[in-house]
């Protein structure tokens, strides 16, 4: 696991993201909906979990999430069906 800052990526587009999830097997959690379009687009993996309404500091997000936790292991860890699971904020 790891955030794009800490791949170097942060200023990469979106679809340099995508690429190196895919090709690493790496899931993507976003608040961006440009990922939900490129699923749509070019399918999956990777498997995106897109947050909406997420305009909260980020320990916030981090509460919400971990509140998530069991919904997000089981749409993580199983053979990918669906490529998309929408969480909303609040």
């Amino acid at each position: 696991m790891g955030h794009v800052r800490e791949l170097g990526m942060e200023n990469s587009p979106d679809t340099t993201i995508w690429r190196y999830a895919r090709q690493y097997e790496y899931d993507i959690v976003t608040k961006d909906e440009d990922f939900l379009r490129l699923v749509v687009a070019e399918g999956f993996p990777p498997r995106v979990v897109a947050v909406q309404n997420a305009q909260v500091p980020v320990a916030k997000l981090a509460e919400f999430l971990l509140a998530r936790l069991p919904q997000l292991q089981e749409f993580l860890g199983e053979q990918p069906e669906f490529g998309v699971l929408l969480l909303r904020v609040g």
